[in-house]
């Protein structure tokens, strides 16, 4: 399977902190979450979604002109670092598979137009590789001129190149690591840093384990 696109954290923000929402009140894209399973169904059962294959059928006739064919996007509980992912899956004498993943833990919480931020994210790297026939095209020119024109189209919500919900991250994170030299912390969700082999990626320094509970 290729992965397009992540919406990664905006590692210039991991210092930061930014308040997270909940979306208030009744709205025709919000659905019920249902107990067990994937897709749009909630691991705490009484959550409300938002109804991810109603938002982009609006956001494709909206700011698309409804040339991305069609998607049912869904949730995803394994995206714990990555707010959401176009991709695609190309085999030998077989049609090409595709899909759009939103993060349950990271957008599940958040206001209603960061998950659109989000779907239109992954919507652009949908266009550019189904539309543009560009399956390989990052974050290149077709990716951010698309952006630039959907920011200018609405003023619901702003698509970026990387996420900021540094809090949802965090609270996903399982083990830390923090340079000795330069005080960098790596968070992750796995036990995927291996002091003895790795160096900080700022300044080489030495990583050192830290036990979440005696934070």
């Amino acid at each position: 399977m290729r992965q397009v696109d992540r919406l990664q954290l905006d590692r210039a923000s991991v210092g930061g902190r930014r308040p997270s929402g909940r979306n208030s009140g009744a709205h025709p894209v919000i659905a019920k979450a249902r107990q067990g399973g994937s897709g749009e169904r909630s691991c705490k059962g009484d959550r409300l979604l938002p109804d991810l294959t109603l938002l982009f059928g609006q956001l494709n006739e909206q700011l698309f002109d409804r040339e991305i064919p069609a998607i049912e996007p869904t949730w995803s509980r394994r995206l714990t670092r990555t707010a959401g992912v176009f991709w695609w899956k190309q085999r030998r004498d077989a049609p090409l598979e595709y899909g759009i993943r939103l993060s349950l833990p990271l957008l599940g919480d958040r206001p209603l137009s960061d998950v659109k931020a989000t779907l239109a994210h992954e919507m652009i790297h949908a266009w550019v590789s189904l539309h543009l026939e560009d399956l390989n095209h990052g974050h290149g020119v077709f990716f951010r001129t698309k952006m630039d024109q959907l920011n200018r189209q609405t003023s619901d919500f702003r698509v970026t190149r990387y996420h900021t919900f540094t809090d949802e991250v965090r609270r996903q994170a399982k083990y830390r690591w923090d340079c000795v030299d330069c005080g960098t912390v790596y968070r992750r969700q796995r036990n995927s840093i291996n002091p003895k082999r790795h160096r900080c990626g700022r300044c080489r320094g030495k990583l050192l384990s830290v036990p979440l509970e005696v934070l």
